[in-house]
């Protein structure tokens, strides 16, 4: 008997968190960089090293979205929103925002997280109902 859906298991937990993993990574280089700008408590904190940082913490979040857009308009279709987003933050970085451009990708990437999250725990739910279904029924007539 397998008990599927009640048991916890760490692998799957493991592979949870690695799935969380590149927007931890962009949130806590986010919030360090708003920091030091806001703090102004590195001075060597401006120029190509801030660029730098910046596109650091947008990789994680922003490649796959960056890939998914560009592999979309490969099969002719243009404006999806993986594209749209794509747009929108490398434009936030081409006119020097660069921690707006990683927010946004940022909170686009977790939203997505979330959403998968919510349409795997339906599709788990929705087999849990059908495995309580009986495999047979008795039809008693007249």
């Amino acid at each position: 008997s397998h008990d599927e859906g009640h048991n916890h298991s760490s692998p799957e937990e493991l592979s949870n968190f690695r799935t969380y993993l590149p927007a931890i990574f962009s949130f806590v280089m986010l919030i360090a960089g708003i920091a030091i700008d806001y703090f102004d408590a590195f001075p060597f904190f401006k120029g190509w090293i801030r660029i730098v940082w910046y596109t650091v913490a947008y990789i994680p979040v922003g490649f796959p979205v960056i890939r998914e857009g560009w592999n979309s308009i490969l099969k002719g279709d243009f404006f999806t929103e993986f594209f749209l987003m794509s747009i929108a933050t490398l434009g936030a970085f081409a006119i020097g925002e660069y921690p707006e451009g990683v927010a946004v990708m940022l909170f686009y990437a977790v939203g997505e997280l979330f959403q998968n999250a919510a349409v795997n725990r339906a599709k788990r739910n929705i087999k849990a109902l059908l495995d309580v279904r009986p495999n047979e029924a008795l039809v008693y007539r007249d």
